[in-house]
């Protein structure tokens, strides 16, 4: 379980994925923008992160994609369980020996 949040941090990490989706909204990015904007709590936009993975992959690449990921994920951090943040960090370990 994700720890709770204030408002106005949620809304920041929630701001932050919309913006990553650029303006103005593709008809395709659509469905997405709209569950971004209606997810009702931190651990519904941390389950979000794999769709918009997968819309800047397809619009800018992977690179641009990861990095901009990294960036919104990092938002999260504070509010994981260790379980989760521990796992992140090997995986962000083993990214950047392939890089």
């Amino acid at each position: 379980m994700i720890a709770e949040i204030d408002e106005a941090e949620y809304q920041r990490i929630q701001q932050g994925m919309l913006t990553s989706l650029g303006s103005p909204i593709a008809p395709m990015d659509d469905e997405l923008y709209t569950q971004i904007s209606m997810a009702e709590d931190l651990e519904a936009l941390w389950y979000l992160r794999s769709d918009l993975m997968q819309v800047l992959c397809i619009r800018h690449g992977e690179r641009h994609a990861r990095n901009q990921m990294e960036s919104i994920s990092a938002q999260f951090e504070r509010h994981l369980p260790a379980g989760i943040r521990t796992s992140r960090r090997r995986i962000r370990s083993r990214q950047r020996m392939l890089a």
